[in-house]
């Protein structure tokens, strides 16, 4: 049986979830603030899976070329695979919330499909007191922080065929978080029959009971929050010109928004007798 594939293109073309035009980064200081607030979780969620799944596309990339991963790059592989679990955990919390009233087909796929990411997630926040029963468990375990397996391929892999290039052969690439348990609880990633992405593709994260491949969720979650964006567009715009008519006024002034993800920087100068000191390597 294939493998559940969305199409998640964007995400292998380095593009983000959500644009930095986006209308629910610019939304009118005057916007309900309950729905703001989810709002603004839920861009900065669509930031964090960006960011997550380019570290594990490039790091595993890095990674597969030198058939070997530095301590630094197997922590950040799994800081990232772990923040899709808890950015996929939090979306499905807060759109369970406005989706209340009722969910679309794509909303319930999104909550349906990913009930293991939250499982999973409340598996680690109860890791200390699994312990001893890890512990204590018969044969073998996997990884605490589990195993991230994919599927890489070579420009050597790719051969001509009647229907155009296809791969001839590739490798399974399994990375481990900790001492590798048994073979068969860290599945393979193997394509079977689906489009993969060159070279590089089919991210699994297994941990506890648990096998999930990251990209789907991430493309269904892009598929969320755009289909989201432009309807709140559409109906804040709508709303604005009703009050406008209604009460007078700018539409402009209406729609005035407060900068998303601001950087403030201070200049700080320090008189010499506050004899603030610095280390230089």
């Amino acid at each position: 049986m294939a493998e559940e594939h969305v199409d998640a293109s964007f995400l292998y073309n380095g593009q983000p979830i959500l644009g930095d035009d986006a209308f629910l980064r610019r939304l009118p200081a005057g916007f309900s603030s309950e729905e703001k607030i989810r709002f603004e979780a839920l861009v900065f969620i669509s930031d964090t899976l960006t960011w997550a799944f380019q570290a594990i596309r490039l790091g595993a990339l890095r990674c597969a070329e030198r058939g070997i991963a530095t301590t630094c790059e197997r922590a950040e592989l799994f800081a990232a695979a772990w923040s899709i679990v808890d950015s996929v955990h939090a979306a499905r919390t807060i759109i369970n919330t406005i989706a209340k009233n009722g969910a679309g087909p794509k909303t319930r796929d999104f909550i349906e499909s990913t009930s293991d990411f939250t499982l999973l997630r409340n598996d680690m926040d109860h890791l200390d007191q699994k312990v001893a029963g890890l512990a204590g468990a018969k044969g073998h375990r996997r990884p605490l922080f589990g195993a991230l397996s994919f599927f890489y391929s070579k420009q050597s892999d790719l051969i001509e065929g009647p229907n155009g290039p296809h791969l001839s052969r590739g490798a399974s690439i399994i990375i481990s978080a900790g001492a590798p348990g048994a073979a068969e609880l860290m599945p393979l990633s193997i394509p079977r029959g689906e489009v993969i992405a060159f070279p590089i593709d089919l991210f699994r994260l297994s941990a506890f009971k648990y096998e999930i491949l990251l990209a789907p969720p991430i493309a269904k979650f892009a598929g969320f929050i755009r289909h989201l964006n432009e309807s709140v567009e559409e109906s804040v715009k709508r709303q604005a010109m009703d009050h406008v008519e209604k009460n007078g006024g700018v539409i402009e002034d209406v729609m005035n928004s407060n900068p998303f993800g601001m950087i403030i920087r201070a200049e700080i100068e320090f008189p010499l007798e506050y004899n603030v000191k610095s280390s230089i390597d």
